[in-house]
């Protein structure tokens, strides 16, 4: 795990080291024993290092990458370090990927690989990639699991050409499991041509499950015309469940003509206001919430958000204060820190607040910061982006203490993430060498402590 988190510090740190303590993140690397982690680490160091370094550690990385025994592992690093690599090593990785993903025996897994590998690949390549990719995902044996049928179909659909496009509308509503098949549905649908758009209706009012007819009607919905909306219109309006028909409207809403949007509006606020329950009420109101006119939008917000604060797991308040979060008012937003600050169980607390951090009010910043548990770094790498977001120069005091508070008492792994999370504060600080001094000094504890 530490070679990791040491492999996303590095190369988030790499952008605010001066050239001499590049040289030195460069031979740290040599420590991380995992292909992948070091592979990472060469490839974020690689674009900021000097023309002298910068080929030896993209052959490095190179090299890393390639040695990985895991064929899904390796298909994925070489994958992600093509974009960094000049011409040739570039071809000669992608080459190595492709040939890795094709060997995979398993259909699954070969699909999956071919589909992730597919955007990086030249247009020479890509098609007969595609191919590959949809051949082993939509094969008998293939796809054990569809939600992962859905999800591959879906990353395939931007480059397949039509006549592979129906070939892969028909295994996406061959999928059992509604969840997944309103998925696949949602996710080709940007890509069909016109008179693809029926069939993939038809299979969408044809699933029975209530929320999952809800999805895929609001991701059919933006590339329906006008007459296919009416039906999907009448579809969302028959689904039973009070929440689900809340998601089929509000999906739809946006696209309807606007003598129709307002009435389905209304319903859907309506059927907001009918669920009993707190948790899928606040739900609710948080979704349809951005498509309501202005005059009714902060009523329903704060309807939603009492229903937030009233849900009793605390898991369930934390993802509902968390949702609702991006479009809270700032008058709001201290009532929904202090629900989630009193939420008992840590974790919980720690993903609610993390899910609010971007939109802390700075006089909070602070008070929140020292609410977090220490070791929860993801929370409080998200709350010093957004103390860098909102606090001047002119409050670089506070940062400091900010800096200060998330580094005490902090193991080795967090102190490199938060230290990388703060560098772009401590160089404005104290320039370039405070980042070489935070560095040197957890490396330093590295060596002193093994």
């Amino acid at each position: 795990v530490f070679d990791f988190v040491r492999a996303e510090a590095l190369a988030g740190l790499a952008p605010y080291l001066p050239e001499e303590l590049l040289a030195q993140a460069l031979a740290a690397t040599t420590s991380i024993t995992g292909g992948s982690s070091r592979a990472r680490a060469l490839a974020g160091l690689a674009p900021h290092l000097p023309d002298g370094l910068q080929a030896n550690a993209l052959a490095r990385a190179l090299a890393a990458a390639t040695s990985i025994t895991d064929d899904d592992a390796r298909v994925e690093a070489l994958a992600g370090l093509a974009p960094y690599l000049p011409d040739g090593l570039q071809a000669d990785a992608l080459a190595q990927a492709l040939a890795a993903a094709i060997a995979i025996t398993d259909d699954d897994a070969r699909a999956r690989a071919l589909a992730g590998l597919v955007p990086y690949l030249p247009d020479g390549q890509r098609a007969d990639a595609v191919a590959r990719a949809l051949a082993a995902a939509t094969a008998a044996s293939a796809i054990t699991s569809d939600f992962f049928r859905g999800e591959t179909l879906a990353r395939l659909a931007p480059y397949l050409p039509e006549e592979l496009l129906a070939q892969a509308l028909a295994a996406g509503t061959a999928i059992i499991s509604d969840d997944s098949r309103a998925r696949a549905l949602a996710g080709l649908a940007p890509h069909l041509p016109n008179k693809m758009l029926p069939r993939a209706l038809a299979a969408g009012t044809a699933i029975t499950s209530d929320h999952s007819r809800a999805r895929a009607l609001a991701g059919l919905a933006p590339y329906l015309p006008n007459k296919m909306l009416a039906r999907a219109l009448a579809a969302a309006d028959a689904i039973t469940g009070d929440d689900a028909r809340v998601e089929a409207l509000a999906g739809l809403a946006p696209y309807l003509p606007k003598g129709q949007r307002a009435d389905a509006l209304a319903r859907a606020l309506a059927a907001a206001d009918a669920i009993t329950g707190d948790d899928a009420r606040a739900r609710a109101l948080a979704g349809l919430a951005p498509h309501l006119p202005e005059s009714q939008r902060a009523d329903a917000l704060a309807r939603a958000l009492t229903a937030a604060t009233t849900v009793t797991w605390d898991n369930s308040r934390g993802e509902a204060l968390a949702r609702l979060a991006p479009q809270l008012p700032d008058e709001m937003l201290a009532g929904a820190l202090a629900a989630a600050d009193a939420i008992a169980d840590d974790d919980v607390r720690a993903e609610a607040l993390a899910g609010l951090a971007p939109y802390v009010p700075e006089e909070l910043l602070v008070q929140v910061l020292a609410s977090v548990p220490r070791e929860y770094a993801g929370t409080l790498v998200a709350l010093i982006d957004r103390s860098q977001t909102v606090l001047s120069g002119s409050r670089d005091r506070e940062l400091l203490k900010l800096l200060r508070d998330s580094l005490t008492s902090q193991d080795r792994a967090t102190c490199l993430t938060n230290t990388a999370a703060f560098a772009p504060t401590i160089t404005r600080m104290g320039s370039r060498a405070a980042v070489r001094e935070c560095v040197q000094a957890i490396e330093d504890i590295c060596q002193w402590w093994p």
